[in-house]
């Protein structure tokens, strides 16, 4: 997450130096399949993980249906993704704190981090992202 909010990777793109420290290991479900399928499923995986990150084997479902790799509350605390490669997951994981930090999906720019579709070159914030990162991030949230 670091790296992916640190660097400037377009013009237009800010370097938005904020610091994320893991604070013990992201815990992964531990009951029934590990799929998030409906609104009370997300609900119940949330239950008791505040400031935590859950690992999940598949979403359908987060706010409406799909195939997720990541679901957060927005604003919130807590947020569920599902494991992809080394090099997508730093953007999922800074994408899905950017909801817990209150941010919406931004579909300005195809390399937008919070791009409702993220993908190995969506790593690109703008002012005012960079200031709900740096402004609501205490560094002591598991990340």
């Amino acid at each position: 997450m670091n790296a992916v909010l640190s660097a400037q990777d377009e013009n237009h793109d800010i370097s938005c130096n904020v610091g994320f420290t893991q604070l013990g290991t992201p815990s992964s479900f531990n009951f029934g399949t590990g799929i998030i399928n409906s609104a009370e499923d997300f609900q119940f995986l949330l239950q008791g993980i505040n400031g935590e990150v859950k690992v999940v084997n598949m979403i359908n479902y987060c706010g409406g249906f799909g195939n997720f790799l990541g679901c957060a509350p927005k604003p919130g605390n807590a947020m569920m993704v599902v494991r992809t490669s080394n090099r997508l997951e730093g953007v999922l994981w800074a994408h899905e704190f950017g909801h817990n930090q209150g941010l919406s999906h931004n579909s300005s720019s195809s390399k937008a981090l919070m791009n409702p579709r993220i993908g190995r070159s969506t790593r690109t914030v703008d002012l005012q992202e960079c200031d709900h990162f740096s402004n609501n991030n205490d560094s002591s949230e598991d990340s």
